[in-house]
């Protein structure tokens, strides 16, 4: 759960892509797979009904470019009030959607609950997640209003809108700096987030509170330890506690040493003070493998040491969701018989 980044993954081709070449990075990830953070954040997660009608509600889906134009129009929109967003779905609606999913190279990706000593990271699942990025809180919230309302009619059971925004230059409201360990170089980003087979990303969302009145009361050293790294200006600390969350989720005590795996961090606060507040934990990976690791080392699978991030956060939610490359979401809407108004296949990013 290593906290913030300071980019967004755009999966999308460009529409002059030969399509008879092979899928790998360099050709669906050329010159959009990243971009600069934005001051808030929408997390939109949705449960579908039982009867939902899959196809009805990936032509909605289709339009989420157009809800997007809606709000902030091209001859209006800036990079101070763009909306940057993507859509992921989960394992159990992606088979449905999309057939030939496994056979194209897409892995399992199912996330299963982890417990182990004070660690417990459930799994609440979700059938859509949407993930948009902009510099104004109100846009977001409209888009989630039109997303929610273009749904079709009973196939939605339940949804949460969560709004994430940047707190003290990045900091979480623990007051740890946020995303340390994430990598810089632009390629390795690609890299690490990408799948290069499919063009792809697996995501993990968690939504985690934070215990204020602990955070509060603890001084500074002993968080430090839980955390495994220095409050004021992040700092490794030395030595380092094996169940410290920089151990837990690297694999190394010894920074020197490299890392298990690595993914890309976009986590940031949100919440009220009348309620819950805390980090909505959010990464992409080119697999599921890095997930699965890095919470089993959380909740001590392996050698029974738990994360002591738990001490100061409790995770509430947990689920997988593949973000799908543009060309397979091109298959998607080819199979569920969606076209946009231009007749083409309408894109996310």
């Amino acid at each position: 759960m290593q906290l913030r980044i300071h980019f967004f993954l755009n999966l999308s081709s460009t529409d002059d892509e030969d399509k008879s070449k092979p899928l790998n990075s360099a050709i669906l990830c050329r010159n959009k797979v990243v971009s600069e953070t934005k001051n808030h954040a929408l997390y939109l997660t949705i449960h579908l009904a039982p009867g939902a009608s899959a196809a009805e509600v990936v032509k909605t889906l289709a339009k989420l470019e157009t809800c997007i134009d809606k709000i902030c129009p091209l001859d209006l929109r800036d990079e101070d009030n763009e909306i940057l967003a993507g859509i992921g779905f989960g394992p159990n609606f992606l088979k449905r959607i999309y057939h030939d999913s496994a056979k194209n190279g897409i892995a399992n990706f199912t996330y299963g609950h982890r417990k182990g000593g004070m660690a417990d990271m459930p799994a609440t699942g979700g059938d859509i997640f949407i993930h948009a990025k902009c510099h104004e809180r109100g846009k977001l919230f409209e888009l989630a209003q039109a997303i929610m309302k273009e749904m079709p009619e009973k196939s939605v059971q339940s949804f949460e809108d969560i709004y994430g925004w940047v707190y003290k230059y990045g900091r979480d409201l623990s007051g740890f700096i946020d995303g340390t360990e994430n990598v810089a170089d632009p390629d390795e980003r690609r890299e690490v987030a990408i799948n290069s087979k499919t063009g792809g990303s697996y995501t993990i969302a968690q939504k985690w509170i934070h215990k204020h009145d602990v955070i509060n009361s603890t001084p500074d050293a002993e968080m430090e330890k839980w955390i495994g790294r220095r409050r004021a200006d992040s700092v490794s600390i030395i030595p380092k506690p094996l169940s410290s969350h920089v151990s837990r989720t690297t694999g190394r005590v010894d920074l020197s040493k490299p890392k298990k795996y690595q993914i890309v961090r976009q986590s940031q606060p949100f919440g009220t003070v009348s309620g819950d507040s805390g980090l909505f934990f959010i990464a992409y990976s080119n697999t599921p493998d890095s997930f699965n690791w890095m919470l089993d080392q959380m909740a001590g699978a392996d050698d029974g040491i738990y994360d002591h991030v738990f001490h100061m956060s409790q995770c509430k939610t947990g689920a997988y969701f593949y973000f799908p490359s543009q060309q397979e979401l091109n298959d998607i809407f080819r199979g569920n018989d969606v076209k946009t108004s231009s007749g083409k296949s309408g894109k996310f990013w």
